[in-house]
This record gives C-alpha cells, sequence and structure tokens, in this order.
C-alpha cells in the first residue's frame, strides 16, 4: 500500500505540471478603446487556441463586467475588471496626473465550450456586444477549427460534417448541390434531371418536327404500297 505522503506528493506534482502546462483551449483577444461617457469600441479582435489564461486589467473588482452566453443566454463566464483614465507622467521629478477621455485596454478571454456572444457592461449598462459566430464564421464552406469554427457556432460549415446527406429525400441539405444530387437540388433551367444527372432538354419544337418528317414517310410508304397494288 502507498503511503499517504507518498500520494500527496504525487497529488501536489499533478497540480504543478497542470499549472505550468495549461490545457489547450479557444482564446479570444480583445483590444476595446473605453470612454468616459459609458461607451466602447471594437479596435481589434484575434481568436486562437492555445494554452490559455483569462486576463482583464484590475481583474476581479471595478464598476466594469464583461459576460460570455450560449446561444440561449444563459451565463457561462462572468468576470469584473477595472478602467482607469488616468495619465501619469513623470517630468522633471514631478509625477503629473491627466485625466483622458479615453483609455485602450486588452481583454483576454477564455471561452469556454458553447460560447455564442459577449457582452461588456458598465454598472450593468451594455458599452458593447459580439456575436462570436458573425466574427469567427467565414462562410467559405471549410470547417477551419483552428480558427474557432465548430458545430455550435457555424452550422453552416461544419454541421454537414456530423450529418450524412441522403440524396433523394426531396431536401437540398448542406452539400448537396444541383452537380451531385440534382435529384434534391433540381436542375438549371433547360435541363431534366435524369439518374442524378442534370441533362439538356431537347426542344418540343424539335420532337414535333421529326414527328411530322416520320408521319409524311409513313405516308409515302403507304401511298407506294397501294399503287404497287392497284389492278392493271
Amino acid at each position: 500500500m502507498i503511503p499517504i505522503h507518498e500520494i500527496k506528493k504525487l497529488i501536489c506534482l499533478i497540480l504543478i505540471i497542470a499549472f505550468l502546462y495549461p490545457a489547450k483551449a479557444s482564446t479570444l483577444d480583445l483590444t476595446i478603446e473605453f470612454f468616459k461617457n459609458d461607451t466602447a469600441l471594437l479596435k481589434e479582435l484575434y481568436f486562437t487556441v492555445e494554452n490559455f489564461a483569462t486576463f482583464l486589467p484590475f481583474q476581479g473588482s471595478g464598476d466594469y463586467q464583461v459576460k460570455i452566453f450560449d446561444k440561449n443566454g444563459t451565463v457561462l463566464f462572468s468576470e469584473k475588471f477595472n478602467i482607469l483614465f488616468l495619465l501619469q507622467i513623470n517630468q522633471e521629478n514631478n509625477i503629473i496626473i491627466k485625466e483622458l477621455n479615453s483609455s485602450i485596454a486588452t481583454l483576454r478571454l477564455y471561452l469556454p465550450p458553447k460560447s455564442f456572444s459577449l457582452g461588456v457592461y458598465k454598472r450593468e449598462k451594455e458599452i458593447l456586444s459580439l456575436n462570436l459566430s458573425e466574427i469567427i464564421c467565414n462562410n467559405n464552406k471549410i470547417c477551419e477549427r483552428e480558427k474557432g469554427e465548430d458545430e455550435y457556432l457555424c452550422p453552416n460549415e461544419c454541421l454537414r460534417l456530423l450529418q450524412k446527406t441522403i440524396c433523394g429525400n426531396r431536401i437540398c441539405e448542406t452539400g448537396e448541390t444541383q452537380e451531385n444530387c440534382c435529384k434534391d437540388c433540381g436542375c438549371p433551367s433547360g435541363y431534366n434531371c435524369i439518374e442524378n444527372k442534370c441533362v439538356k432538354t431537347t426542344s418540343s419544337l424539335i420532337y414535333l418536327i421529326f414527328a411530322l418528317i416520320f408521319a409524311i414517310l409513313v405516308a409515302i410508304v403507304i401511298l407506294k404500297s397501294k399503287k404497287f397494288h392497284l389492278p392493271s
């Protein structure tokens, strides 16, 4: 049996390793300009998948707050922080404090699974709202997981990887086109879907002309035949 003190050492070692080498996760870096009139402007956004560490200026207290929500509006993450509208200038050994109308800060956020949107608040008043689906999904029909795209945020690009499409169910599903499944997606004007291929249709006028020519030929053959058998 392993002694208790050895088990404690092992647990401490695991915790130290986990702290030094945190798991990789979706991380969002936001550069925001905050204004004293309780407004905010997004200056820059950067998404990555890396060893995360949530960072907020003066994290844990202050008048500002960031919240991350899922599609249903459930709060997945909430944390307070603070912004200072002050500039400290050291001039000839004198410290001069200057008030600013705006202040630029960087927020580094770990995105929990199923994160869909986030909001920045000043005393419960929303001053900035971001839809992660609109920001991350580039709609290039490629599920780029390294850029944050997944089935939750970008179903139009990633959901087709999970669901097998069925050609012939009369539903033009993601991944189906007129070229690979005209049974469901139809064909362009002037084409018919034959054996799941778009085939150019022949004009009905051409069919009518052929039918008329055939009828004339048949009539000529019949007339010649009757003439041949007439009694002399």
